[in-house]
């Protein structure tokens, strides 16, 4: 047990520890020094019958010490609050020991009073000091040893007594408390506390309305009536302890010796039952059990003095209260604080302890004078009101023990719990039992909150607890358990642990490998040898980061740099790079980062996504304008548009410039638009606000998105009403007079660039409503403004009154006009819109190529060709210096077709030949990508490029060589496999779809029918789509489940050729 104590005191910070661990015990050596002289020298001078009048004065005074020193606290430097009251104290000491023998009475009153006051603010003191001079974390270690320390002085000073109170004398042992003050400064000047928190903020609220929070809390009123009850009993028991010694001890010197050994003994009992059995009851039978030891040795003590006279009986009644008040049911109902919120625990703490306490030994004491003086009752039958009272004591601890259950089972609910600055931990069983359930939990925040408050746990079985969660779904569960275990040092997991080497996550495979290193049968670095050099990347890499993050030694870090750059060049290939780079967002090394910015433009799609990944970690500026560049990229544009999300606050000034700089590509600018709606922030709301009547539609669009988003976060942030109302109008406008064109451009006409104007037209509709609604969401509430717009666009139409019932209720006077006769008529179809005369189509196609919406001039100029309309032949020849490509190719189609007789006739054109808008039209015309927004099939065209197969050609695409999928434009396909037939593909249908998207398989064969136009896409373009646009890939869903029910009644036709 010495060896194990040296050991303890080592690990310590012997510099802070040892002085303040011996200042503590000086103080409750020289306090138990002042109790037995206390006691003696009132006893002495006024009997026992004057007891209960000091102790009722003793309450009075102590209420109102507390609460001045509350305020003292709050109102100095913690140096000057130590320092200054001890030396008043001393001087204190010094002056009751001149006065002393004077004999007069009230001296006697006023230093009984004082010792009381004396061990209130020195120890007090202390511990204020003690929790300045160490952390929450620091303390759970320290305290309990600087604990030992204050009951070693008791012992110490009560052993003193007991021998030298009749050698020199009761008085002159106050000479002797003053030496060991002046001691005690000495120690505590060694001691220097850390920087202050402000956390007094709110306290005069918080005392003007604690009987209120204490009322309103089942726990803190359970805690309130055991703090009372307590006080009264141990009041009575006191007062019948003092009447025995009294009676036993007829001189001043005698009670002193007697009180010192007595208090020393029983202090001696306190610390070895707190040491030895105290934590045992606690985590073995709980904190209910333990509230009872104190009531329960009252009990039998009560029950020792009504029924043997003298000093034993005495010696009985009080052994209880000695033994088990301040070791087990302090311990005890500190605990039962634990569910009590920081904030309300500061707040009601200091009354309780103090106020309650006070007030209930006062009512104690009144309670003696009473039966004692008034009813003449003798001083041993006072033990009968002790036992009702005690009854009564044990109800409420039961009471006390459901409510801290309840209590403690909500905050782990609500994760109220804050350890991190409490300075114990959780050691009742009912809580480590509720803890260790949490632990089955699957919602990872609910495991990582309860291993959080397990860490401070006394339990037994906490490694049989965590071995389970290193197969949790949850890596950042496995990761931390891990941890865990191997501060247990536990190397019976170690099977569990080599397995996790496999682990998906870095984080993980790297806490595996510091573990396996530390607690494996091989020495520590020749294992991390190993590892550094094992055939696997992600090894290879983890080790690394086990190196960089735990070892942090310079010659460590320099082994994992010298790693990872080895898998950084590609010397490791692709797998290597991308583990690397994955390796780089856990250490985030500056002299490694820049080799991201070559593996952005990796011929390896995954090892660029990694990098994206790595680099919205790290946050670097300088990787702002290489995302921005990606998000010009499909297949990377979502992970860019979440990495320069993770920037947040720092993105903003190059996103603002990027946006507004028009030689910016629409399509970035439309992006970064997404991404601010990302970044929750007043800056951002400001940054888009200015974007609110841009002359894009698709900016409008993005904006008013980003900014309904914005105000869906549950964030607290100002958005500009005014504006949004001025793009409400301006909307609402606009679908009017699109609504007007369609009618006078498309009604009558059934050309394909009939078709093809009311397909565009109509989805801008849909667009400009949808923009309506995201405006209305600004102003009114995102989610109630989505529920009532797709219950007014929906396929229930059931739902369509209720929202318009809710819209009418919801919006102001002036919304209400502007949007109520647009929304009413949504779903009968915008050709239901009034119509004003003098519709001139020419005139609405001269305003769209007029207009800055890039895909209508487009569209517009695409049907001027088709019409024949030569009116705006000028209007055409501008449109080929557009500076938008969209615009360029549909004028040079104008143009060609304005100059043949008549114009082209359907079919004749050359599949091959589509420009851009024509295959965007196309592609938006199949189920696979119906549902995309046109400005991204606009910019998507770019990925297809047409492929012509004649009658009879064959085409193989073998299981992953299968890395393109096709749709066909114009002709019939017909696929097979294996020579077996399994179904033809028409005009608008891709190929084999299921087919693209197996991991392999039997070769498949596509031949054609009759000559074949297919637009094709590469492979892993459409998975790029599919992660950045959910609509697509449940176009790819539908498509699938369409051909898995076709071929299940296909007919085998006649092969070609």
């Amino acid at each position: 047990m010495i060896d194990a104590l040296s050991a303890y005191i080592r690990g310590l910070d012997r510099r802070r520890t040892l002085p303040m661990a011996a200042a503590y015990g000086i103080v409750m050596a020289s306090l138990y020094v002042l109790k037995p002289a206390r006691n003696a020298l009132f006893l002495d001078r006024f009997g026992i019958d004057q007891l209960p009048f000091v102790l009722m004065l003793v309450a009075l005074v102590g209420g109102v010490t507390a609460v001045a020193y509350a305020r003292l606290a709050s109102a100095f430097r913690i140096e000057r609050l130590v320092r200054g009251p001890f030396l008043a104290l001393i001087a204190q000491l010094l002056l009751f020991r001149l006065l002393l023998p004077l004999q007069w009475s009230w001296i006697f009153y006023l230093f009984y009073i004082w010792v009381n006051i004396y061990g209130l603010m020195a120890t007090s003191l202390l511990w204020l000091l003690a929790n300045a001079v160490f952390d929450a974390r620091e303390a759970r270690k320290i305290f309990g040893f600087i604990g030992t320390g204050g009951i070693a002085g008791a012992i110490l000073g009560g052993l003193f007594t007991g021998q030298a109170a009749e050698v020199v004398g009761t008085q002159n042992l106050l000479l002797v408390c003053i030496g060991l003050l002046v001691l005690c400064l000495l120690l505590i000047g060694r001691v220097h506390p850390q920087a202050e928190e402000d956390a007094n903020g709110g306290d005069a609220a918080g005392e003007r309305g604690v009987l209120g929070t204490i009322g309103g809390s089942d726990l803190l009123r359970a805690l309130g009536g055991l703090a009372a009850l307590m006080a009264v009993v141990t009041t009575i028991v006191d007062v019948q302890f003092n009447e025995v010694v009294d009676r036993a001890f007829p001189t001043t010197d005698g009670k002193a010796a007697f009180f010192g050994s007595f208090f020393a003994y029983l202090s001696g009992v306190a610390f070895l039952f707190q040491v030895l059995l105290v934590p045992r009851i606690l985590t073995g039978l709980g904190v209910g059990v333990a509230l009872l030891f104190l009531p329960v040795s009252l009990a039998l003590g009560s029950v020792g003095l009504l029924l043997i006279p003298g000093l034993w009986g005495g010696v009985l009644g009080k052994l209880g209260d000695g033994t088990f008040r301040y070791s087990i049911h302090k311990a005890a109902t500190e605990i039962l604080y634990l569910p009590v919120p920081a904030d309300i625990k500061r707040r009601t703490k200091v009354f309780l302890d103090t106020t309650v306490d006070n007030l209930a030994t006062g009512l104690g004491a009144l309670l003696v004078l009473l039966l004692t003086g008034a009813l003449g009752v003798a001083y041993r039958h006072l033990s009968l009101v002790s036992l009702g009272l005690i009854g009564l004591w044990v109800v409420w601890t039961l009471r006390a023990r459901r409510a801290y259950v309840d209590g403690f089972r909500i905050a782990l609910q609500e994760r109220s719990l804050d350890l991190g600055r409490e300075t114990i931990g959780i050691s009742d069983a009912a809580a480590i039992d509720m803890l260790g359930k949490a632990l089955e939990s699957r919602d990872e925040h609910e495991v990582l909150y309860a291993l959080d408050l397990l860490e401070t746990a006394s339990s037994g079985d906490l490694v049989q607890r965590l071995v389970p969660l290193v197969r949790h779904p949850s890596p950042a569960v496995r990761r931390r358990a891990l941890s865990m275990l191997l501060a247990a040092r536990e190397p019976s997991v170690m099977p569990e642990v080599i397995r996790l080497l496999n682990d998906e996550s870095i984080e993980v495979r790297m806490e595996a490998v510091h573990f396996i290193c530390q607690c494996g049968t091989r020495p520590p670095m020749e294992q991390m040898q190993s590892f550094l050099t094992d055939s696997e990347d992600d090894t290879r890499a983890a080790a690394a980061a086990c190196l960089a993050l735990h070892h942090q030694d310079e010659s460590s870090y320099e082994m994992a740099r010298r790693t990872l750059e080895e898998m950084l060049r590609g010397e490791r290939g692709d797998d290597g790079k991308r583990a690397a780079a994955k390796t780089l967002e856990v250490i985030g090394d500056p002299v490694l980062q820049p080799y991201l910015f070559h593996l952005l433009e990796d011929a390896s799609p995954a090892v660029v996504v990694q990098a994206i990944e790595s680099i919205g970690v790290a946050r670097r500026p300088e990787f702002v304008e290489r995302l921005v560049e990606k998000l010009g990229d499909g297949r990377f544009r979502g992970y860019a548009m979440r990495a320069l999300a993770r920037y947040g606050r720092d993105a903003l000034e190059d996103l603002g410039g990027l946006l507004a700089d028009e030689s910016t590509a629409l399509e970035l600018r439309l992006a970064i638009a997404r991404v601010l709606g990302m970044i929750p922030r007043q800056e951002t709301v400001d940054l888009l606000a200015g974007y609110l009547e841009h002359r894009d539609w698709a900016m409008r669009y993005e904006v008013v998105r980003a900014l309904n988003t914005l105000r869906g976060d549950g964030i607290e942030l100002q958005f500009p009403e005014e504006e949004v109302r001025g793009v409400l109008k301006e909307e609402a406008e606009e679908y009017r007079e699109i609504s007007r064109a369609v009618h006078t451009c498309c009604d009558g006409e059934e050309g394909s660039e009939a078709q093809l104007l009311r397909g565009l037209l109509g989805e801008h509709l849909e667009h400009t409503l949808e923009r309506i609604f995201l405006a209305l969401g600004v102003l009114y509430g995102s989610r109630d403004m989505r529920i009532a717009y797709l219950g007014l666009t929906g396929s229930r139409r059931e739902l369509r009154p209720g929202a318009l019932e809710f819209l009418d209720n919801v919006l102001g006077p002036d919304d209400r006009r502007l949007v109520m006769p647009l929304v009413e008529r949504s779903r009968e179809g915008w050709e239901k819109v009034d119509l004003e005369s003098g519709h001139d189509p020419v005139g609405f196609l001269y305003r769209f190529i007029r207009g800055e919406d890039v895909w209508l001039r487009a569209v517009a100029v695409y049907t001027v060709g088709l019409r024949g309309f030569a009116a705006l032949r000028g209007e055409v020849e501008d449109a080929r210096h557009d500076r938008h490509l969209l615009v360029r190719e549909a004028a040079d189609f104008a143009l060609a077709e304005l100059d043949c007789a008549g114009g082209s006739v359907e079919g004749e054109r050359d599949r091959r030949d589509m420009i851009r808008l024509e295959k965007a039209v196309f592609l938006h015309g199949t189920d696979l990508f119906a549902a995309m927004p046109t400005s991204e099939l606009a910019s998507m065209a770019e990925l297809v490029r047409p492929v012509e197969f004649a009658s009879g050609q064959t085409l193989a695409l073998e299981g992953e060589g299968m890395d393109r999928v096709c749709l066909i434009a114009s002709g019939q396909v017909d696929l097979y496999g294996e020579e077996k037939f399994l179904g033809s593909f028409g005009q608008g249908e891709v190929v084999a779809l299921w087919r693209l998207l197996a991991a392999g398989g039997a070769v498949v064969q596509v031949v054609a029918r009759v000559a074949t136009v297919a637009l094709c896409m590469e492979r892993r373009d459409l998975i790029g789509l599919m992660d950045i646009h959910p609509e697509v890939a449940q176009g790819v869903l539908r498509s699938m489940v369409g051909d898995y029910r076709r071929l299940r009644q296909v007919r085998m036709p006649e092969r070609v050729g």
